[in-house]
């Protein structure tokens, strides 16, 4: 087991004492390239708006993720019913594959729709349509 943890462990550490030691050696100011003491510092002094963003963002992804399975499961459903429908919605939904989720994102959390009805959508439209 250790065999197998060791060698990411070591690359981290050493990217770490890089890290450190570059900012260091260079005298980068804060605001341009923090050193990774600084920044776990950072972490621990802002840990509750962290962890209620953690919390907003697992939420959304989770919501998203199970609007996504549900209109997906129904889209599948309808399409195996219905040849009409399948043949008039389907050019559509392979449109919808082709447009980035970046271009989509802005329009959705934009609307007038409640911020977290716009955080899940978005994951949804993203999953559902691909």
């Amino acid at each position: 087991m250790i065999r197998r943890w060791l060698p990411p462990l070591l690359v981290l550490a050493g990217g770490l004492v890089l890290w450190e030691g570059l900012v260091l050696a260079f005298r980068l100011p804060v605001y341009l390239l923090p050193a990774p003491h600084q920044v776990a510092l950072a972490a621990v002094r802002h840990a509750p708006a962290l962890l209620s963003a953690t919390a907003w963002t697992s939420l959304a992804a989770a919501g998203g993720f199970l609007l996504s399975m549900s209109l997906g499961l129904l889209i599948a459903l309808l399409f195996s019913q219905s040849e009409t429908l399948r043949r008039g919605c389907y050019p559509y939904a392979i449109f919808l594959q082709t447009v980035p989720i970046v271009a989509v994102a802005p329009l959705i959390s934009s609307g007038s729709a409640p911020a977290w009805a716009a955080l899940c959508w978005s994951p949804s439209s993203s999953v559902c349509f691909r």
